[in-house]
């Protein structure tokens, strides 16, 4: 028996060296639970980071999807305002119809837009909570809007439930709206020169009438007004309506307006300084609406007959 031979202090040291090896290894055990566990948690970041990475991706690749589709919604009507060939209408028409393709949910996305007295709208149109809207304007004054709107409620993002690219597409739509307006308008102004110099010519015309219908005034050309009887004077240069235009030719130009025609052409009375009836033939086209009626209208006359 070894261990009866050992002193008592032999086995104190040795008990000593025992609990110091297992200490040791405790210590040691705890280190490498330590270190598993920081690898353990390194991991769940690395996952975790790569997680998201993904997420961020993704939500690019959808936000990158978003802007192609507004792009390309922009760029097919701009092609279509390039037409030359198309009208006013046709252009509306056509742009009502591209329009969903650039939001976010096209199947649920309706349109309208409103251009003085028209309207146009997709085939699913219903007015519901879920819209957004901007202005047509032409020199500062609102001739138009355009709504654009979800059938179906949807999560809040910049402005309801569209993004903020959304409130800048259709910014970017109705701002082509005003342009091609502006440029078709100039456009028949100029045809109307064109045409109406056509007709002076053949019809030997030799008056010219603006009729200001909010003012209730009539500005003839110095010759006519010669003819007429009229007063010149520097200081006046107007007629007012009702010295000039019957009750019943008055009536009768705002019925030929509803026709909606470019030129009309119209057998009327007009009055000369003495208030007698001149039966005049007279062309003309209205310049400006507010909504259905004339604002103001510009034309040729030619007499006819004088009573």
């Amino acid at each position: 028996m070894n261990d009866e031979k050992r002193t008592k202090q032999e086995l104190i040291n040795e008990l000593k060296w025992m609990r110091k090896q297992h200490h040791e290894y405790v210590r040691a055990e705890n280190e490498q639970k330590k270190r598993i566990n920081q690898l353990k948690a390194y991991e769940d970041y690395l996952s975790a980071l790569i997680e998201n990475k993904e997420e961020e991706i993704e939500h690019r690749n959808w936000e990158l999807g978003e802007r192609v589709k507004e792009l390309n919604c922009l760029y097919s009507i701009s092609n279509l305002i390039e037409k030359k060939e198309l009208s006013l209408d046709e252009i509306f028409e056509g742009t009502i119809e591209l329009i969903p393709s650039g939001w976010q949910y096209p199947e649920i996305t309706y349109a309208k837009l409103t251009f003085l007295d028209k309207e146009y709208k997709t085939f699913n149109y219903e007015k519901t909570e879920w819209v957004q809207e901007s202005g047509i304007h032409i020199d500062g004054e609102k001739v138009g809007n355009l709504q654009v709107g979800y059938l179906e409620e949807k999560p809040e993002r910049y402005e309801g439930p569209f993004l903020k690219d959304e409130r800048n597409l259709i910014n970017a739509i109705t701002g082509r709206m005003s342009h091609i307006i502006e440029l078709k308008q100039r456009e028949q102004e100029l045809l109307d020169k064109i045409e109406f110099l056509e007709i002076a010519q053949q019809e030997n015309i030799i008056g010219t009438c603006i009729w200001n219908i909010k003012e209730e005034k009539v500005y003839l050309n110095t010759e006519f007004r010669k003819l007429l009887d009229f007063e010149i004077k520097p200081e006046v240069d107007f007629i007012y309506v009702e010295d000039f235009f019957p009750s019943e030719s008055q009536e009768a130009i705002r019925a030929h307006c509803q026709n909606k025609t470019h030129i009309h052409d119209l057998m009327i009375d007009i009055l000369s300084s003495k208030r007698k009836k001149v039966t005049v033939r007279y062309f003309f086209v209205v310049k400006e609406y507010n909504k259905n009626d004339p604002r103001r209208i510009k034309g040729l006359l030619k007499i006819v007959e004088k009573k």
